[in-house]
């Protein structure tokens, strides 16, 4: 059985990064989605999710906003990257 501060802190991430995934899903491609909501949803593999989302929004040089910004943050850190 997970530690019951392991399921908080996976569901911190989640909303976390699931918060800017949504934001800014639209502007993705299909292929870009999909690989997102593999690691996000499906996987539950919040760093591979984090790299991916980042990498993706870079890619389409997407300006965050400063909400997004802090919760790319907060994630990173509670991850320790």
């Amino acid at each position: 059985m997970l530690n019951e501060n392991f399921i908080e802190l996976y569901k911190k991430l989640e909303a976390l990064i699931g918060y800017c995934y949504e934001k800014y899903k639209e502007k993705f491609t299909d292929i870009e989605r999909e690989n997102c909501e593999l690691y996000l949803y499906e996987q539950g593999e919040y760093e591979e999710a984090l790299t991916n989302l980042v990498a993706t929004l870079e890619d389409h040089k997407i300006i965050l906003d400063q909400e997004s910004k802090d919760k790319i943050m907060e994630a990173k850190k509670l991850m320790n990257l």
